[in-house]
C-alpha cells in the first residue's frame, strides 16, 4: 500500500515471488489451522496436480492437510482412472486419504424435467423422446448434454431429432481443426484402433480375433500397445462395459470420417 506524493491517491499492489510459493502455501493451511473454524474445501478436476512441474506437489498436500481436523476437503476430477490411481494406489501419498464416491449418470427424466424447467424460459421445450435421443447420443455424460442444450436454447426454435442432430454436427465441425491435429498425432496402429473402437462406439474385448479380424487391425501384441498409448494419452477410457473413446465429440467425428472416407470397413 502507497500514497501518491502530491495528491495523497492509495494504491495497492502484489507481488508475486516464485520462491515463496511453497512457503506461501504453508501459510494458507497454518492460517485455516489456528483459525480453529469448521471450513469445507472443494477442489475440482483435482487430477491436475499430477500435471504441475514441480515435484512431490501431492505429498505436500497430503504433509498439510492430515494436520487439519478442522478442514474438511472434497477432491471430485473427470478424469476418474487418475483419481483412481491417486486414492488407491499405495504408492502415493493420498493413499486411503479419502472415502471414494463416483457419481452415476443423472437420471434421464429428472435430466428432461431440468432441461425443460430452463427451456420453456424461451417459449422452447423438448419432447421425451427427443431428449431421450440427445441423452443417448452422447452416452448421458453432462458436459455433452448441457453443450448441446446450451446451443440450442442459444440457436431457439423448435427442438426435433433433426435439430439435435445439426447441433452436434456443428460442435463437431467446430472443433475440427482440433481433432485434425488429434488423429495426426498418432501412429498408424493407434489411428486404425481408435476409430474401430469409435465405429463400435463401446468394445468389450479390444484384443479379440473377432474385432481384430473385423477391422482388419495388426497382430493382438500391436493392438495391445496401441491401446496402452490411447489410454495413456487419454483418447480412449475403459469402463466396466468395456472400452469408449473418451471425448464424444472425436467419436463423432472419426466416425464421420470412415463414413466419408471409407477408413473402416
Amino acid at each position: 500500500m502507497s500514497f501518491d506524493e502530491l495528491d495523497g491517491t492509495p494504491s495497492f499492489s502484489l507481488t508475486f515471488s516464485p520462491d515463496q510459493k511453497e512457503q506461501s502455501l504453508k501459510r494458507i493451511f497454518d492460517y485455516l489451522r489456528m483459525s480453529g473454524k469448521r471450513v469445507y474445501i472443494a477442489i475440482d478436476e483435482f487430477q491436475q496436480i499430477t500435471q504441475y512441474p514441480e515435484q512431490g506437489t501431492e505429498a505436500l498436500l497430503r504433509s498439510y492437510i492430515q494436520f487439519l481436523p478442522n478442514v474438511y476437503f472434497f477432491f471430485a476430477g473427470s478424469k476418474q482412472h487418475i483419481m483412481a490411481d491417486m486414492f488407491l494406489s499405495a504408492k502415493r501419498p493420498f493413499y486411503q486419504g479419502a472415502q471414494i464416491l463416483s457419481l452415476p449418470l443423472i437420471d434421464k427424466d429428472k435430466y428432461e424435467v431440468f432441461a425443460n424447467r430452463h427451456l420453456s424460459k424461451k417459449g422452447m421445450t423438448i419432447s421425451k423422446e427427443d431428449f431421450t435421443y440427445l441423452y443417448d447420443a452422447v452416452d448421458g455424460q453432462t458436459w455433452y448434454v448441457q453443450d448441446i442444450l446450451n446451443r440450442i436454447y442459444e440457436n431457439g426454435g423448435d427442438v426435433s431429432a433433426k435439430v439435435i442432430n445439426n447441433v452436434i454436427n456443428d460442435l463437431v465441425d467446430e472443433q475440427e481443426s482440433v481433432f485434425i491435429n488429434y488423429y495426426e498425432s498418432l501412429t498408424t496402429n493407434q489411428a486404425m484402433l481408435l476409430s474401430a473402437i469409435a465405429k463400435e462406439r463401446r468394445v468389450s474385448s479390444v484384443l479379440s480375433q473377432d474385432f481384430i479380424s473385423r477391422y482388419h487391425l495388426p497382430a493382438a501384441s500391436s493392438v495391445s500397445l496401441a491401446l496402452k498409448a490411447l489410454v495413456e494419452r487419454e483418447f480412449v477410457y475403459k469402463e466396466q462395459s468395456g472400452y469408449i473413446v473418451y471425448d464424444r465429440f472425436f467419436a463423432k467425428w472419426l466416425r464421420k470420417k470412415a463414413e466419408d472416407f471409407g477408413v473402416l470397413p
